[in-house]
């Protein structure tokens, strides 16, 4: 209850302790904008760059506050017929807590706030302005003052496609790329690849590789770092390749590959086959001209090939990190959006690049013996999942497929105890096995019974958790729900992303959030990308360029644009921005 009473309160004491404050004359921010271009051409893409400088001690709240009766930081931009423009890009706030005001998301120093757009193809040749204003709200330690909103113009020229572009023109700001900006971004990608690193697919290939590395090592120590030298190129080759098809190509988005069967069966094969290998049972001689394409650990082609492979690994569960970034590349110019996200391949190749010039990390690790054999076992087991995982989305409808996958858990886990029972001549390695067992039986049990709707209550509202209840999307459905002034969430989910099951577990499975969205009578409409989805892509890609799943997209007559949740996100922010979209006469009727 005090909690409550206090986020209700909260608007008023932050206006009432800004009173005193507000009296004094003090400039507390300046407003810049400008283009990623000297001039323009049209049907050109572009960005302009809206930069908020804010003079410190001082903060303002971020385009998402903590509370939703908080002023955000927007920028709008005012229509104009010659050009055609995206949504903005935020950056993401900082969490900091103030004795006085308590937690808030806030922005400090200095912003930039980005919208691409597109000159139309019949924009005359000539002067260009482009106008807009960005609304803010500064505060200090203590107290916040009144929401500012300050107008920015952006003068530029239109050139027909066989002039020679103008002079630079007068902008109101320097360049909107700011090194220290960027090297945020580098610096996100770098941590997101070594994130990447654990991810379930992943995992398995790190202690594999670390192994080869050092049994290499015992022979060739140079030739050992040059194999990690070569992997590490794979996987920053992988993400090259895909920087140049979706930035510069724009024929392919984040995560689409796995729409594609063909794609999705060969990613299993590959699984399958290691994963045996894993277990002893490949040992058979193939014709001499297969083994120099065979991803061997010590040739530099089976590295480089192992490397790729190891990449396209991590991409079914990259949020909530590589969505935003993708974005952000997707509206820089092509120089800065490719190196970017090379530099995610640079993280997730640097753990094995250390392991190649340090193999001494990995003697500790078991290499021969009947424990080495059972950990190599576990390691194809891993696999194994991984396999079953990406197979059973292809071949079984909705999240039923999750039974799948516990059952090749389950089989690990027996498997796990069995051995450790046979070999173990204490306590201690039984002990250390069943805790390792359980908690990974629990984990993925815990997973497939909310997936699939088993751990929700048999109530009133189950009619609504139901998977009955959701709606395929098309243009008709959606456009049907608005014409009945109702709320429509577009759900975009598929079986391969490890991302989206989790939001169909902690927000979807959620009772508290489905009530809700039935006592507001939502439209459920999914977007299924699990196979190619033509009308569903082309909404993704209009909502997010990058293309990037889970997202879900909320819409209300209210609303000019509908709400994006992008990534991963919590069942609170999506009853939050349901509330934000009610319409005027349901939140009446209320």
């Amino acid at each position: 209850m005090m909690i409550r009473l206090t986020r209700s309160l909260l608007p008023l004491l932050l206006f009432a302790t800004s009173l005193p404050a507000q009296l004094q004359p003090t400039q507390r921010a300046t407003v810049q904008a400008a283009l990623n271009t000297p001039s323009l051409a049209p049907s050109q893409r572009a960005v302009a760059t809206i930069t908020l400088n804010i003079i410190p001690p001082f903060h303002a709240q971020s385009h998402t506050p903590l509370d939703q009766n908080l002023i955000p930081t927007e920028v709008t931009l005012a229509p104009n017929t010659h050009i055609k423009p995206d949504k903005p890009i935020y950056p993401p706030g900082q969490t900091v807590t103030y004795p006085a005001l308590g937690k808030l998301s806030v922005y400090s120093n200095q912003v930039t706030i980005q919208i691409p757009f597109t000159v139309s193809p019949s924009a005359p040749p000539g002067p260009l302005k482009l106008t807009g204003e960005l609304t803010y709200q500064i505060c200090d330690e203590k107290s916040c003052y009144a929401p500012e909103t300050t107008p920015f113009t952006i003068t530029t020229t239109v050139t027909s496609s066989s002039a020679p572009p103008p002079p630079p023109p007068h902008l109101t700001a320097t360049p909107p790329e700011k090194p220290a900006t960027a090297l945020y971004w580098f610096s996100i990608a770098f941590l997101a690849g070594i994130f990447f690193n654990i991810m379930p697919c992943v995992l398995p290939v790190l202690p594999l590789k670390a192994l080869s590395f050092y049994e290499v090592s015992q022979h060739h120590r140079d030739k050992c770092l040059l194999l990690g030298l070569v992997f590490s190129a794979g996987i920053v080759a992988f993400f090259a390749a895909i920087a140049v098809i979706i930035l510069v190509f724009k024929s392919l988005t984040w995560g689409q590959q796995f729409s594609n069967p063909y794609f999705v069966w060969g990613i299993v094969i590959l699984l399958t086959i290691m994963a045996l290998a894993m277990f002893g049972l490949l040992n058979f001689n193939l014709p001499t001209g297969v083994y120099r394409f065979t991803p061997r650990h010590d040739t530099y082609t089976g590295n480089f090939l192992f490397g790729i492979f190891t990449a396209i690994l991590s991409t079914p569960c990259t949020a909530p990190l590589f969505p935003p970034l993708m974005l952000w590349a997707h509206a820089q110019p092509v120089a800065i959006g490719i190196p970017a996200v090379m530099m995610v391949g640079v993280g997730m190749a640097f753990p094995y690049l250390l392991l190649s010039a340090f193999p001494q990390l990995a003697q500790n690790f078991p290499r021969t013996g009947p424990w080495s054999e059972l950990v190599k076992q576990m390691m194809g087991f891993l696999l194994l999942v991984a396999a079953v995982y990406f197979a059973a989305g292809q071949l079984i409808e909705g999240p039923s497929f999750w039974y799948a996958v516990l059952a090749i858990t389950a089989i690990a886990c027996l498997f796990l105890l069995a051995r450790t029972t046979q070999l173990a001549k204490g306590a201690l390695p039984l002990a250390v096995s069943s805790t390792l067992a359980v908690a990974a039986f629990a984990s993925i049990l815990t997973i497939t019974l909310r997936v699939t709707g088993l751990f929700r209550p048999t109530t009133t509202s189950s009619a609504t958790a139901s998977h009955s209840a959701w709606t395929p999307y098309s243009p008709q459905a959606l456009e049907s729900a608005l014409k009945q002034n109702k709320i429509a969430l577009v759900k975009f989910t598929a079986n391969w992303c490890l991302n989206c099951q989790y939001i169909e577990s902690t927000v979807f499975g959620d009772s508290t959030t489905l009530a809700t969205l039935q006592q507001n009578n939502v439209v459920l409409l999914k977007a299924d990308m699990t196979r190619k989805n033509p009308p569903a892509q082309q909404l993704l890609i209009k909502l997010n360029p990058a293309g990037g799943i889970p997202l879900t997209a909320i819409y209300s007559p209210k609303l000019e644009k509908p709400l994006t949740l992008d990534s991963v996100y919590t069942a609170q922010t999506l009853l939050n921005a349901i509330t934000q979209a009610k319409p005027p006469a349901a939140m009446a009727a209320q």
